[in-house]
């Protein structure tokens, strides 16, 4: 996904941070620490790393996320012919403790917390009984669902057949979502 010399220089960003994803979890902190466990480390033929690796590696992904994305969608619509690519799309935000993150906004908080900084995360996934997810976007915390709408959208236009069926709720309701949702392909 990432080119090859990317790729071995930052051998990090393959299954030993999904699989802490998977299973701990606690932070990308806590990651590198539970990566760095002998066990994990020759589970997936790692050598020993500082944390600032894995914050590196982590910042890699992030500036390639639309080419991994795109390249994660590529094989999924190569290796397998869904019956249909009927999709839901729905938008959520993130809390924020730090104040690092540049997405970091004061918005509208579903998690009730007006006080801290949050981020928007968009999601797309193929619709029932396929349910897989197939997309993500991830905006400033202030914006709202029917602005945000055209990015989540327009990351998985292309893999839509035609007559797909596209459901999202009221808050990414508006005239010019419709619009835009009616001009596949």
């Amino acid at each position: 996904m990432i080119n090859t010399r990317k790729r071995e220089r930052h051998k990090l960003s393959h299954p030993s941070s999904l699989s802490y994803k998977l299973t701990d979890n606690l932070s990308i902190s806590k990651g590198s620490e539970w990566i760095n466990r002998s066990e994990v480390l020759e589970t997936f033929d790692l050598k020993k790393f500082e944390e600032r690796t894995l914050f590196r590696t982590l910042e890699i992904i992030g500036q390639n996320r639309e080419e991994i994305i795109s390249d994660t969608q590529d094989r999924l619509f190569q290796k397998y012919n869904f019956e249909h690519t009927d999709v839901n799309l729905d938008w959520t935000s993130l809390v924020l403790y730090g104040d690092k993150s540049k997405l970091g906004k004061h918005g509208y908080s579903r998690d009730h917390r007006p006080d801290k900084k949050q981020i928007t995360v968009g999601i797309s996934e193929l619709a029932g009984p396929i349910n897989i997810p197939i997309g993500i976007t991830v905006n400033k915390g202030n914006l709202n669902d029917m602005k945000h709408f055209a990015e989540t959208y327009q990351q998985i236009n292309d893999r839509l057949k035609p007559g797909s069926l596209i459901t999202f709720d009221k808050g990414a309701n508006s005239k010019t979502n419709m619009t835009l949702s009616l001009q596949i392909r």
